[in-house]
C-alpha cells in the first residue's frame, strides 16, 4: 500500500476509498470489481494497484488505526485476560458505520486478522506464556472471541454503548461468563 504523502497520490487515494464506502451502500463488498472502483473513482488500474494491490487492502487500510492504538506504548497489555478490551471497545464504537459494513459483508475475518497480528507482534501481550506455539494458539483464540462477541453486538445494537461493549468482552475473555454470580 502507498504511504507517502504526494498530494496528487493522497487524492486519488481518498477517491478509491469514498467510492468504495458510496459503492458499498447499494452493493456488497464481494460484488464491488475492481474495475467498477477505478471507473467510479476516476483513477485509472495502475493507480489503484499502486495503492492498495488487492480490494481487501482497502478494509485494511481502515483498520489499521485499530492495530496502532493496540501497538501503543499506553496500550492495554499486561493486563491478561483484559487483552485490550477497552481499546477495542473505544476503536468500534468511533468506528461504528465501518463495523457495520464489515459485519454485514461478512468481512469481520479481517478484523480478526488486524487483531492477531497487533496482540502477536506485541511482546508484552501475554509474556507468561513460553512457548510461541501456546502463545499464538491463545491469542489466536482469543481473537476469534473478540471478533464473535462484536459481531453479534453489531448485529443487535443499532445504537452502540461502549461501556456496555468493553463489560461485554471483558467478562467474555475474563472468563467471568462461566461462573455463577
Amino acid at each position: 500500500m502507498y504511504r507517502g504523502n504526494n498530494p496528487a497520490a493522497l487524492a486519488s487515494r481518498k477517491l478509491i476509498l469514498d467510492t468504495l464506502k458510496e459503492l458499498l451502500t447499494v452493493k456488497k463488498f464481494k460484488d464491488i470489481s475492481i474495475k467498477e472502483l477505478c471507473s467510479h473513482s476516476g483513477v485509472s488500474r495502475q493507480t489503484f494497484y499502486a495503492h492498495f494491490g488487492t480490494k481487501e487492502n482497502i478494509i485494511f487500510f481502515y483498520l489499521e488505526d485499530l492495530y496502532h492504538m493496540l501497538l501503543s506504548p499506553e496500550g492495554p497489555y499486561g493486563l491478561p485476560p483484559l487483552c485490550g478490551c477497552k481499546v477495542v471497545s473505544k476503536y468500534v464504537i468511533e468506528s461504528y458505520d465501518l463495523m457495520t459494513m464489515l459485519v454485514r459483508n461478512e468481512l469481520m475475518d479481517m478484523f480478526e486478522t488486524v487483531l492477531f497480528r497487533a496482540c502477536f507482534s506485541n511482546p508484552v501481550c501475554y509474556p507468561n506464556i513460553k512457548l510461541e506455539d501456546e502463545r499464538r494458539d491463545a491469542i489466536h483464540f482469543l481473537c476469534a472471541g473478540t471478533r464473535r462477541v462484536i459481531e453479534i453486538y453489531v448485529r443487535d445494537h443499532e445504537v452502540p454503548d461502549e461501556e456496555e461493549l468493553e463489560e461485554k468482552l471483558y467478562n467474555v475473555m475474563s472468563g467471568n461468563v462461566f461462573y455463577a454470580k
